[in-house]
C-alpha cells in the first residue's frame, strides 16, 4: 500500500520512477530514474488485478509498466548491481508524476538521472559475467542517440 501511494497508483496513471541507493556506510542518494511512465497494471500477490472489482479488498504487490528497450536494459541492470554489490541496497520508488519524491533521510543527497545512469553502467561494466549486458546496453544507448539525432534533423528539414 505504501509503495502505491495508498492504492492510488492505478492502470493508465503516469508515474515517475525514483531510485534510492544506500551504501555500506549508510550514505543515501536518490534521484528520478524515469519520468511519466505509464502504469499497465497493478496486481496482488496471487496475480489478480487489484482494481478488478470493488467487492473484495486486494493489496497491491506488483506494479507493471513498460519501457523502451534501452530504458529496460538500464532499469533491469539495477538488479544485477544489487545482486553483485552486497554493500548497496537499492530501492525502487514509484511516485505519481504530480508529486515530487524526497527521501525521508535528512542526510540523503539528491542526484540527477544522468548520475544514476552512469552509476549503473559503471557498476555493470565491473561485473565480469555481465559483459554482454554491458555491451548491449552501450550499443542500445548509442543507437537511441543516433535515432534522436535523426529525428531532430528530420524536424529541422520539415520546418
Amino acid at each position: 500500500m505504501e509503495s502505491t501511494y495508498g492504492n492510488s497508483i492505478m492502470p493508465g496513471n503516469k508515474v515517475d520512477v525514483y531510485v534510492k541507493l544506500i551504501d555500506d556506510k549508510d550514505k543515501v542518494i536518490y534521484g528520478q530514474f524515469y519520468e511519466k511512465v505509464e502504469v499497465l497494471g497493478v496486481k496482488d500477490s496471487s496475480g489478480k488485478n487489484v482494481f478488478e472489482n470493488t467487492k473484495e479488498s486486494r493489496t497491491p504487490s506488483y506494479v507493471y509498466f513498460s519501457l523502451e528497450e534501452v530504458k529496460y536494459l538500464l532499469f533491469s541492470s539495477l538488479q544485477y548491481v544489487q545482486d553483485f554489490y552486497s554493500n548497496y541496497e537499492i530501492e525502487i520508488v514509484l511516485v505519481p508524476n504530480t508529486v515530487e519524491f524526497k527521501s525521508d533521510d535528512a542526510t540523503a543527497t539528491e542526484v540527477t538521472s544522468e548520475f544514476l545512469y552512469d552509476f549503473t553502467i559503471d557498476k555493470i561494466k565491473q561485473i565480469d559475467e555481465q559483459e554482454d549486458l554491458y555491451n548491449e546496453l552501450l550499443n542500445e544507448i548509442e543507437q537511441q542517440k543516433l535515432e534522436e539525432e535523426l529525428e531532430k534533423e528530420e524536424e529541422k528539414t520539415e520546418e
